[in-house]
């Protein structure tokens, strides 16, 4: 359960708005900084979606070329 201050009342008010959280938490900035980081998930994130892009933009072309 979350709850949040009212200002008004000073009271605790219960949060029942939905929360969602990113899948990978990035914690660079509390540690020995991105440098000192052995595996860089974000570099790996980076190349995941290059190459996830490289191939629906391949996808795409090959279905434009049918359609001709």
């Amino acid at each position: 359960m979350r709850f949040a201050l009212d200002y008004e009342t000073f009271q605790r008010v219960k949060v029942t708005e939905r929360v969602s959280f990113p899948v990978t938490l990035n914690l660079n900035d509390y540690m020995k900084g991105y440098e000192g980081i052995e595996t860089k998930l974000y570099d790996k994130e980076v190349e995941r979606m290059k190459e996830y892009q490289s191939g629906a933009i391949e996808k795409n072309l090959k279905d434009e070329n049918q359609k001709k």
